[in-house]
């Protein structure tokens, strides 16, 4: 197998972009659907104040990242940790859910129950999109 069907595997593409805190909404309702806990990270650089000689307060907010991982602790065991992505023609939305790949590995040399949870998520996220809109 390739690593294009590799990736192609591991990316969930939403089928449209989402906003920090749609996404935010979209990983909670992951977490309420599946038998495990869902921990993640948003950070994002956000600037307050004035600029030199103005008397017009300001705030500039970065792009933002998330990165999370899904734990199961009954078994099978199983985590794995994931990133959402930017959209390329807007760095403001996310597009897509990428899980982290092992360099150099084969589909076969994933766990058969982390290829379940990519396909048990990507599920999820259709479901999310599809009772939305």
């Amino acid at each position: 197998m390739t690593i294009e069907e590799v990736v192609k595997k591991s990316t969930i593409k939403f089928p449209k972009n989402m906003s920090l805190n749609q996404a935010e909404s979209l990983i909670v309702y992951i977490a309420k659907k599946l038998p495990a806990i869902v921990n993640y990270t948003i950070s994002q650089q956000i600037t307050d104040g004035y600029y030199t000689d103005s008397k017009e307060f300001f705030r500039s907010k970065g792009t933002a990242k998330i990165r999370g991982a899904r734990n199961q602790s009954t078994k099978p065991f199983t985590f794995d940790s994931f990133t959402f992505k930017h959209s390329v023609r807007n760095n403001s939305t996310f597009s897509l859910m990428q899980f982290e790949l092992t360099p150099d590995w084969e589909l076969s040399e994933y766990r058969p129950e982390v290829r379940k949870l990519w396909d048990d998520i990507r599920k999820i996220i259709n479901e999310y999109f599809h009772s939305r809109h």
